[in-house]
């Protein structure tokens, strides 16, 4: 059973590109039950006019969507000029390019579509012929949870991820600053990605954890949440069978039998330990 679709579009932009079948909404205070598809259109996010960013979760509202996406929902962010901060990892440059590159080309969301499509897209009728396949690309992360499937280059190097999955909890964020729903109606391959994205969204499925968190403060576990680590916690106390299906054991020095942990990195297992 394919889950509900629901769109935030207050711009508009997204009408004829989604199917009758997706439910509109006015606000992203009335979420649906996950596992579900929020799809928020281009343009959904103004920007602080001071150009000052929102630092931490704040807010029911942003409390509330990082809880659908730990909870299950897929969460397809098109293209904006400023991401509010239930995000997180997502930081917006002003690059803006006419050439992409396949960073993961047997991901889902690239079926069917080449480094030659993401390259030169067409432009609507009376817009200026730019181009550009992306605008106000995400910088690619340094750390945490993340995939980027498609990238781009700079005098930097390859900084930017115009197209970047980030797995939370049960669910997922895909943030696509490739600029598929302004230029769907006239470029094939917008058209393409666009219809990827949601298909990929409608069935992801979160991978089973493979690290274990044997011991440790709340504060530690809260850090792991942080940056997207998919974990089993089993600090009440571990099972073999948990440590065994475990590729990453975490523990604080204060553990209260070492000689289990040092059993398991003889078996292959990694072991990293937290400071107290």
């Amino acid at each position: 059973r394919r889950p509900r679709v629901v769109v935030y579009d207050p711009a508009g932009g997204l009408e004829g590109l989604i199917g009758a079948e997706a439910t509109r909404i006015a606000s992203l205070g009335t979420l649906p039950a996950p596992p579900a598809v929020l799809v928020i259109g281009a343009g959904a996010f103004p920007g602080d006019p001071r150009g000052l960013p929102r630092l931490g979760i704040v807010g029911e509202t942003d409390q509330a969507l990082a809880a659908f996406v730990r909870e299950g929902g897929r969460v397809l962010v098109l293209h904006q000029v400023a991401y509010p901060s239930w995000i997180g990892t997502g930081r917006l440059t002003n690059q803006a390019s006419t050439m992409t590159f396949a960073q993961m080309p047997d991901h889902p969301v690239l079926r069917g579509i080449t480094d030659r499509d993401l390259k030169w897209w067409a432009s609507p009728p009376g817009a200026p012929a730019d181009h550009l396949v992306t605008g106000d690309e995400c910088a690619r992360p340094a750390n945490g949870a993340f995939r980027a499937v498609v990238v781009s280059g700079s005098a930097g190097g390859i900084a930017h991820a115009p197209l970047l999955e980030l797995p939370r909890g049960r669910g997922v964020l895909l943030l696509c600053q490739m600029l598929v729903q302004e230029k769907a109606s006239v470029e094939p391959v917008a058209a393409r990605l666009l219809a990827n994205l949601l298909g990929y969204a409608a069935h992801y499925r979160a991978e089973p954890a493979r690290a274990t968190l044997v011991s440790g403060s709340a504060e530690a576990a809260a850090a792991h949440d942080a940056v997207g680590l998919r974990y089993l916690d089993v600090r009440e106390g571990p099972s073999p069978e948990d440590l065994d299906n475990s590729d990453l054991v975490i523990a604080s020095r204060r553990v209260s039998d070492a000689r289990e942990l040092h059993a398991l990195e003889e078996r292959g297992k990694t072991r990293h330990l937290l400071c107290p």
